[in-house]
């Protein structure tokens, strides 16, 4: 039904004016046309019964119209609220509904519907350009086109039940919604993010509820002995819309009145264009004035704000100051994962709160708040909030103990999911019984004459991006998401230690760092690394971190067994295992002898926290390619 930002945006880039001038300009023709075939119809129209009976309406017919055309009009702007949030456009859903209406209004009393109501858009969205406008009329169009044909076809398969082809097209919907349903959850990557089920529901109910209004503002107006059953009514009404589309008329003028007298040649050719007419006044007239003062208005006053809820990183060129502070400032080095580019950061009124990311019906959580006393408690609100907006479900993965209480006296269910190795590095000595099996890896380091050096400006970055590449082949590639990954860009950013022998690389190890911790994040080493390498490099970055003065060292979180899943949970422990290599990340980080602190996840029900967690394991799991660079 609805497909993604990128396609919109790849279908809008390779358009021009004068192509989508074409694309009206050919309905047109084809309308003349129609009409032509039809004018059979019009020698036997009176025109002065017409106006006669368009006088004769009573004030209960205009007022029941009125009302029915309200309420399609309220659906069509939370449609226009749907497609924002699905689209990204970070546009307040006050801000979307109000410029949808208007621009439907205006463009449905004008015709040339898609360049007017991206022309409307773009002037009440402040900010928007015409493109990112045009953008988003194209996926209104697209999206209502497409819930209006499956809409049509079960209606037109019930009227007319023995009709071969229709039975066929029913079919064929299905399994076009079977296979949509099953793209979105497994969401098959390579730049294609198909939007969430919540999303494609709520616009087949939000089309749904405006074509039966706008049908039942039409209805209005009939008389009330022409009786016809209400589904065969709301069927031609459907059809005879389409045809209006095609047109490509003001309103469907012309097309939609023609096809309405093909299917209810009972309604007779004068009651129905009195009928229409009134239709088009209250429909069509009304809403295209309000919204053309709405317009004006705005226009001059300008009290419309965008207010952003996600910002996505640019990799290449760093991030703005608002997001450096943040960063810098988060307690918990994860936040450094915004740098890469996959997550984003949710603000509140222009203020990073926390990072998160969509991923499939999930709007995901990531780690904690940037200031986690204060947002404890407005999380939960907040979230719903946004993933509301973007037409998904909200999950947080990997909270801390604090912010899992905080859920949970909020109603959520909340599971155990992984446990956090860290210590402080000004009390870290390797001497002790608990750091036995430590000494015994940093001697066989020792012995195969491993040295250990830090990371200096500029990086050896061809020998690195070798050596990630042998890694990332022989382990089937790198993941993601939640987890770093190989990028001189992002790793430009972080603490690098590397292991050397002789003057080949053998191996390297990263750290995100923030004010008051560091956090372990890329490992990678050849195949003929001698053992304790990596343990050698983790104790070189843990006395770094010591003569640095920070307070903290993270080792960074192993999945354990989760709770609270109920019949899912076995099969979800066995997945997270598989793929996670706990087992081996726990005898490694065991040999630091670590504090160990549980990590959380938490969605409103259990049903939400299935459903995030597999939306996470898929997008961890979308394995990825180093990203090279032949700079040293």
């Amino acid at each position: 039904m609805l497909q993604t930002q990128r396609m919109a945006v790849a279908r809008t880039a390779g358009l021009a004016v004068p192509k989508l001038l074409v694309r009206q300009v050919v309905p047109l023709a084809l309308t003349f046309v129609l009409i032509w075939q039809f004018r059979h119809y019009l020698d036997r129209l009176d025109p002065a019964q017409i106006f006669k009976t368009l006088t004769q309406f009573e004030l209960r017919q205009w007022t029941t119209a009125m009302g029915a055309s309200a309420f399609s009009f309220w659906a069509i702007g939370r449609y226009d609220a749907v497609i924002h949030g699905v689209l990204g456009t970070d546009v307040t859903r006050q801000t979307a509904k109000r410029s949808g209406i208007a621009a439907i209004a205006i463009a449905q009393f004008t015709g040339f519907g898609l360049i007017t109501g991206a022309l409307v858009r773009w002037r009440l969205i402040p900010g928007f350009t015409l493109w990112r406008a045009l953008r988003v009329s194209l996926t209104v169009s697209l999206s209502f086109l497409a819930a209006w044909g499956a809409i049509t076809v079960l209606f037109a398969a019930y009227v007319h039940p023995d009709n071969t082809t229709l039975r066929l097209a029913l079919i064929a919907i299905f399994a076009a919604g079977v296979g949509l349903i099953g793209l979105s959850l497994w969401q098959p990557g390579g730049g294609l993010r198909i939007c969430s089920i919540r999303a494609m529901a709520t616009i087949l109910l939000l089309v749904m509820i405006d074509t039966f209004f706008a049908a039942a503002a039409f209805w209005a107006f009939l008389p009330a002995e022409m009786a016809v059953p209400a589904v065969t009514l709301f069927t031609a009404f459907l059809i005879s819309l389409g045809a209006g589309m095609v047109g490509g008329t003001p309103g469907g003028l012309g097309p939609f009145e023609i096809c309405l007298l093909a299917q209810l040649p009972m309604l007779g050719p004068d009651p129905m264009l009195a009928a229409a007419l009134a239709f088009r006044m209250v429909y069509h007239v009304l809403p295209a004035l309000l919204a053309g003062a709405y317009l004006i208005h705005r226009f001059m006053h300008k009290k419309i704000i965008a207010q952003p809820r996600l910002r996505l990183a640019d990799p290449e060129n760093g991030l703005p100051d608002m997001a450096e502070r943040a960063v810098w400032n988060a307690p918990r080095a994860e936040a450094n994962l915004f740098r890469h580019g996959a997550l984003h950061m949710m603000c509140e009124r222009g203020r990073p709160t926390c990072l998160a990311a969509p991923a499939g019906q999930t709007l995901v959580l990531l780690s904690d708040a940037f200031d986690p006393k204060e947002m404890a408690m407005r999380l939960p609100r907040l979230a719903r909030a946004l993933a509301a907006t973007h037409q998904q479900s909200p999950l947080h993965y990997k909270c801390s103990a604090r912010q899992a209480l905080a859920y949970r006296r909020s109603g959520w269910q909340v599971s155990r999911i992984a446990i956090e190795a860290w210590l402080n590095p000004q009390a870290f000595d390797v001497a002790g019984s608990a750091h036995r099996q430590l000494r015994r890896m940093l001697r066989k380091a020792k012995a195969a004459e491993v040295t250990i050096k830090p990371g200096a400006r500029i990086l050896p970055i061809t020998e690195m991006s070798r050596l990630s590449a042998d890694w990332s082949e022989s382990h089937g590639g790198e993941r993601g998401f939640s987890m770093g990954w190989f990028d001189p860009s992002y790793i430009a950013n972080q603490r690098v230690f590397l292991a050397y022998k002789g003057q080949t690389l053998i191996a390297f190890l990263t750290l995100n760092e923030v004010q008051d911790e560091w956090t372990l994040d890329l490992m990678r080493q050849g195949k003929d690394s001698p053992a304790g390498t990596m343990h050698a490099l983790m104790k070189a970055a843990i006395f770094a971190a010591r003569d640095a003065g920070c307070p903290r060292v993270s080792l960074a979180s192993v999945p354990i067994e989760m709770t609270g899943l109920g019949a899912l949970q076995g099969r979800f422990n066995a997945w997270f295992r598989k793929e996670s290599g706990a087992d081996g990340l726990y005898r490694f980080k065991s040999c630091f002898a670590p504090k160990w602190e549980p990590l959380y996840a938490a969605a409103p029900t259990k049903f939400r926290l299935a459903v995030g967690l597999w939306d996470v394991l898929r997008q961890v799991n979308q394995r990825r390619t180093p990203k090279n660079s032949g700079h040293s």
